[in-house]
């Protein structure tokens, strides 16, 4: 039995630019890639971020500008709640699961009346208790991202989002760093939010490679999200870290093969195995020509392929073992052969 197949998430974001089209175009993309999900962010520009609030270092760089704003920033990437409502249509018809983050109540609100297979909170919310009432409320499934986050502050929201009637609630280990440096990516805590919570538990990857992702499945992540675009040379705060379409395939092509090759951890001589383990295992067989009455020594005998005789770890029994009959230079031995 193999492990679970990990639930991918292309993280679509807000790399449609505020474009609808370039958002049809990610559902269609991250389809054709094999994601199990498409997901987007959900925001009200003006209820979610004061005017004064500047923009982090790597959404300058991004954006290459110094002067903007988040709130400038943010108002050029948004959708209206029309043409999410769009797009889960389309995901619908496409055959790929439809998501959004919500970063405010009407935008919560929205998801909740959506009604996805998850509701996506990201780390920045992971204290934000009034936006995780307003999902929780509805019952619905909920998919928290832990980066910056405590063992403290995540027990304490897994314990206040279930206690507001969430239907059930899975923990993403994150680096909230963009993009996260391969030697801080730190995937045994995905293994540690698991043991502390009994939870189900994945990794939002915000590194640039495959590495982080496929060991995050090797110790037990069972949802995976990684960011997406079409083109990593747009202008955004997102695309230079994302994956385009080729990578994002080969992404998940190198997840599913890690969560294959996990297997159930019995270690067992499998079918795959037999046929080998007849030609490259050994038989004991004769070193020298030796007479009747002759007692065996380990120099006596050695050990030569295929197997199906006397296995070369029965040798130690043997010694002083005497001979029946003589036995010719590598001649198979048998048990029918020793006093």
């Amino acid at each position: 039995m193999s492990a679970p197949r990990p639930y991918v998430i292309a993280e679509a974001g807000v790399n449609h630019n505020g474009r609808i089209a370039l958002a049809r175009e990610l559902v269609h993309a991250a389809k054709a890639a094999g994601a199990d999900a498409v997901k987007f962010q959900t925001f009200i520009p003006e209820i979610g971020v004061l005017a004064d609030t500047p923009l982090a270092e790597y959404q300058k760089k991004a954006m290459k500008t110094e002067a903007s704003t988040m709130l400038e920033m943010v108002r050029t990437l948004a959708l209206s709640f029309d043409e999410f409502r769009e797009l889960q249509i389309l995901c619908n018809e496409v055959g790929i699961d439809f998501m959004s983050t919500p970063f405010d109540r009407p935008s919560a609100q929205l998801m909740v009346a959506l009604n996805p297979r998850y509701i996506k909170i990201s780390s920045g919310d992971l204290d934000n208790f009034l936006l995780l009432e307003e999902v929780a409320k509805s019952r619905s499934q909920i998919i928290i991202s832990t980066g910056m986050g405590t063992l403290a502050e995540i027990r304490a929201a897994v314990d206040f989002t279930l206690s507001a009637g969430a239907a059930g609630v899975c923990l993403l280990h994150c680096v909230s760093s963009y993009p996260a440096p391969i030697e801080v990516a730190n995937v045994r805590a995905v293994r540690t939010l698991r043991e502390q919570f009994g939870l189900v538990t994945g990794y939002s990857d915000h590194t640039t490679g495959f590495a982080a992702g496929c060991a995050a499945v090797a110790l037990g992540a069972q949802i995976v999200e990684k960011h997406f675009t079409l083109d990593k040379a747009m202008l955004g705060p997102d695309h230079a870290f994302s994956l385009n379409p080729a990578e994002m395939a080969q992404f998940v092509t190198l997840l599913r093969e890690s969560a294959l090759s996990l297997g159930d951890g019995q270690k067992i001589c499998g079918p795959e195995e037999q046929e080998l383990r007849t030609l490259a295992r050994r038989s004991i067989h004769m070193v020298r020509p030796m007479q009747a009455g002759s007692r065996l020594t380990m120099q006596d005998m050695c050990a030569i392929r295929p197997a199906g005789g006397l296995s070369p770890d029965l040798a130690p029994q043997l010694v002083g073992r005497t001979l029946q009959r003589d036995l010719g230079e590598l001649e198979r031995l048998s048990l029918q052969d020793l006093a």
